[in-house]
């Protein structure tokens, strides 16, 4: 309440008051001369204006303190807010930090550990690889198998542990990249040969287009492929036999490489993507089954694509198939030099 709002009050009631008098005036004291019927009436509004200004001004002190005090506690409860949210923050950023080096810590401990059993594997395999090539005389045909079971089991297990270590590495910010241009086509080429014994073995059909004068893409060789090996590997797992795996390489609008592999395979729902995107992630099915893997060629992807500053995006329907398509940044798109090579 303000001061023109009491003042109104104040008039208000001595307008009402002073008709009020008149009129009793007129009933109670009808023979009273002139000049006494003025001094009641100007008597009569100076008490009726100081009780009304007194209780106005009552009422008005009181709602100034009840604002007060609203203030106050307004005051003191934003206070006690801002110290919980400045107290919660310092929590949750402490969480941040140990959660963040103990991932870090577990991503070395993994890396070294990977290391380590690298080389007891290496030469595993390798005398293997040797009894199996029968290079110190004939062995038993028993032994013989036994010695390739040996070496297949040597080289799943090399596997596993190359993938463990590359995604602890990835992890703990110490891959670097190895970064040339790179001729599209002879990398989709050289990598279709590696999996095409698998394709052939699973009666698969493999196709690939690749944009013609596709212009050279600067990035990792290595990685590049073990990308498109892992996608392709993927896609033949989870496709039966007399299904059709398929990649496909061009610029899309804004001349960035998109390189993308499609299947004819059994196809994943939402939560069959964030599992097979999750590290160790394994999808239970049959055919999944049939083959083993670590469940890091995906995760393994997603990492390897992000340090080239690129993407990898899934989709996928169940009983269609799916097609992973892996999208590096424009600036890694060079001139189209080579093309006429």
């Amino acid at each position: 309440m303000n001061h023109t709002k009491v003042l109104f009050i104040i008039v208000t009631c001595m307008f009402f008051g002073m008709t009020m008098f008149e009129s009793a005036k007129q009933i109670f004291f009808p023979n009273i001369s002139l000049w006494q019927s003025h001094f009641i009436t100007i008597l009569f509004s100076c008490i009726i204006s100081l009780l009304i200004g007194f209780f106005a001004l009552r009422s008005y002190r009181k709602l100034l303190v009840m604002r007060e005090n609203a203030e106050a506690m307004l005051r003191q409860a934003h206070d006690e807010l801002e110290v919980r949210v400045a107290e919660r923050t310092g929590e949750l950023s402490e969480s941040m930090k140990e959660a963040d080096l103990a991932n870090r810590a577990k991503s070395e401990l993994m890396a070294n550990i990977s290391h380590e059993l690298r080389t007891p594997l290496n030469a595993i395999i390798g005398f293997s690889s040797i009894m199996k090539a029968q290079m110190f005389g004939p062995i038993e045909a028993k032994y013989l198998d036994y010695a390739d079971d040996i070496n297949r089991s040597g080289e799943h297990l090399l596997n596993l542990i190359n993938d463990i270590l590359d995604v602890s590495v990835i992890e703990a910010g110490r891959l670097e990249l190895d970064e040339e241009d790179l001729i599209v086509r002879t990398i989709v080429e050289a990598t279709f040969q590696m999996v095409k014994v698998r394709s052939s073995e699973s009666n698969i059909r493999l196709t690939m287009e690749v944009a013609p004068d596709l212009p050279p893409l600067f990035a990792d060789k290595r990685r590049v492929m073990q990308i498109l090996l892992n996608l392709l590997s993927n896609a033949i797992k989870f496709t039966p036999p007399r299904g059709t795996v398929s990649l496909n390489a061009s610029l899309d609008g804004d001349g960035a490489h998109v390189i993308s592999v499609s299947d004819t395979g059994i196809g994943m729902d939402r939560l069959g993507v964030e599992i097979a995107l999750s590290k160790f992630g394994q999808l239970d099915s049959g055919l999944n089954r049939k083959q083993q893997g670590s469940g890091l060629g995906l995760p393994l992807s997603v990492g390897l694509i992000q340090l080239h500053g690129g993407t990898l995006h899934i989709k996928s329907e169940v009983g269609i198939g799916t097609v992973a398509t892996v999208r590096f940044p424009t600036h890694r798109t060079r001139e189209n030099q080579n093309a006429a090579e």
